[in-house]
């Protein structure tokens, strides 16, 4: 994997560069029907690509300027790798244009062709499911052109490819490597962040998420995406902390990141794995006053989410207390809480627990 700032920030704007004139470059208007045959120019210079045009010079020493949308084909002479990339772009063989593309990035000295280079390259790679390489072009493209990163944002695989690991190598790489303006560091930022909660890597996400709340161009969705992130995270390690037994760690994470857990949701979620960790307490203390503790904190999911659209967490909450409370040997209480749960809640999953244990309850009682 190629890394740092050398690989990214290739500063190709306006950068004019020798070529031999044995060019070809095919022009079609934007407004022309695209079955119209392209004008070709043969046996030009290519000079160079700025602000959206092509200039390249005829055999007489004329320049034409063209808008570079209007090009449907370019050929060079002594650029083997970007012309097949080309024949295997057209013909749609996109994991090998991406590499044929990412080749002549990496050989070239022409600073216009790694302009066109770039976008293709993500383009190819992010619709042939080549993650790793998409990451890469898109870093180049936020380094270089911000107009033309916005429009080639690759999209971020699940959990589990085998390209996640090298994609966020390949952008911490970028991030790490400095003199890089605020804007692009929200960019990559923002990126890196989806590619972490990816990766489900909680510490990852707990650093980057952090670093894109500090950052000076964060704000609106960035700083909301920053936000919710920072709550998965956190609810991700308390989660962590319960699964391995750990209930002081757990309650500590949670009643230490409030400040993240700003919508309904992640309050819920918190709670109920604040809920979780006071049980795991009690079972591990073994007394009345723990059991009663752990009791009143899945009796607030109930309070505090019962109103909530889906009620988040409530029936299992309320299962859990019930559980609880046959514990400290209230019964009676338990009963009507497996039944409040079968009138409130009959189609929860916890519903069908509930009416097992309240038919074992009634069944004793009458004994």
């Amino acid at each position: 994997m190629r890394t740092g700032a050398g690989r990214f920030l290739v500063m190709w704007l306006i950068i004019p560069t020798a070529v031999a004139a044995a060019d070809t470059v095919s022009i079609r208007p934007s407004n022309a029907p695209r079955d119209s045959a392209p004008t070709v120019y043969s046996g030009v210079q290519v000079e160079s690509v700025d602000s959206g045009k092509i200039i390249f010079r005829t055999q007489t020493g004329h320049a034409v300027v063209k808008d570079l949308a209007s090009v449907v084909d370019i050929n060079l002479d002594d650029e083997p790798s970007f012309n097949q990339a080309q024949i295997d772009y057209a013909a749609n063989r996109l994991d090998k244009a991406a590499d044929e593309y990412d080749q002549t990035i990496q050989k070239t000295d022409k600073a216009w062709l790694k302009a066109i280079c770039a976008p293709k390259m993500t383009d190819a790679a992010d619709r042939s499911g080549r993650f790793d390489k998409a990451a890469e072009g898109y870093t180049m493209l936020v380094l270089n052109d911000a107009k033309a990163a916005a429009q080639h944002r690759p999209a971020v695989p699940q959990f589990g490819s085998p390209y996640l690991d090298a994609a966020a190598s390949t952008v911490s790489s970028a991030l790490d490597a400095g003199s890089i303006t605020p804007e692009q560091q929200t960019t990559l930022l923002a990126f890196l962040l989806e590619i972490q909660r990816a990766r489900r890597d909680t510490a990852a996400i707990d650093s980057v998420a952090s670093r894109l709340t500090g950052s000076p161009a964060s704000g609106g969705a960035t700083s909301d995406l920053a936000a919710a992130a920072l709550a998965d995270a956190k609810i991700s390690e308390a989660k962590n902390a319960v699964a391995q037994q750990h209930y002081d760690d757990a309650v500590k994470l949670i009643n230490g990141s409030q400040q993240f857990f700003v919508d309904t949701p992640h309050q819920a979620d918190a709670l109920f794995v604040l809920a979780q960790a006071r049980e795991g307490q009690a079972q591990a203390a073994d007394n009345p006053n723990a059991w009663k503790d752990a009791a009143i904190a899945w009796l607030r999911v109930v309070a505090d989410f019962k109103a909530s659209p889906g009620a988040p967490h409530v029936a299992d909450a309320l299962l859990h207390a019930a559980a609880i409370l046959e514990r400290i040997n209230q019964s009676d209480k338990a009963m009507a809480m497996y039944q409040s749960i079968l009138d409130a809640y009959p189609n929860a999953p916890a519903a069908a627990q509930a009416r097992t244990q309240l038919d074992r309850l009634k069944a004793a009682a009458k004994h």
